[in-house]
């Protein structure tokens, strides 16, 4: 027998996400606490993403979400708009209470990292996409305790500019200067 498993050919991990029932506490626990942040956050409603799928099914959802960089990797912090998506049942799950949910992992060959998930019954609990973008959270809470997300987007693609950014007041770099506190313009 061939060793192959299931995370063969995949890059490690990107990101690491936790739902949260509240954005902004959260925010401020990470920027004020453990020095994470500033905060990217964009409101993310069912009419702005695509192809939104929970087990197999056609399901609106949406959710704020909030990213930082903490290198090398984001921390990506989720609050559920809504009770059908896998971010509010996990929520539910967990009293209610903030907790990691997933981890991200990079892929040259999206569809083939799902089509091998599923083949060993680890298919997605929830797709979407957003500009031709494309992720999926794969069902291995199980076996690993929480769930991978893996995605693709097109060459060159980024996210829309952020709805907000927290804290309002934060460090940016100025042309020939050290980095100093500057309002934030939105």
């Amino acid at each position: 027998m061939t060793f192959d498993p299931l995370l063969g050919g995949t890059a490690g991990p990107r990101q690491i996400a936790f739902v949260v029932p509240a954005l902004e506490p959260a925010m401020k626990t990470w920027y004020d606490l453990y020095g994470v942040g500033p905060w990217k956050v964009w409101d993310l409603t069912a009419d702005r993403m695509s192809d939104q799928e929970i087990e197999g099914a056609r399901q609106p959802y949406g959710m704020r979400i909030a990213i930082a960089e903490w290198s090398p990797v984001e921390i990506e912090l989720i609050e559920p708009f809504d009770d059908a998506s896998i971010y509010a049942r996990s929520l539910a799950a967990h009293g209610g209470k903030a907790h990691v949910h997933h981890v991200h992992c990079a892929t040259d060959d999206y569809d083939r990292v799902l089509a091998r998930f599923a083949g060993h019954g680890r298919g997605p609990a929830m797709t979407g996409g957003m500009n031709g973008s494309r992720f999926a959270y794969l069902s291995t809470e199980a076996d690993i305790g929480l769930l991978l997300e893996f995605g693709v987007a097109p060459r060159g693609w980024t996210f829309p500019p952020p709805d907000s950014v927290y804290p309002r007041t934060h460090p940016v770099a100025l042309p020939g200067r050290s980095r100093s506190a500057e309002p934030d313009p939105t």
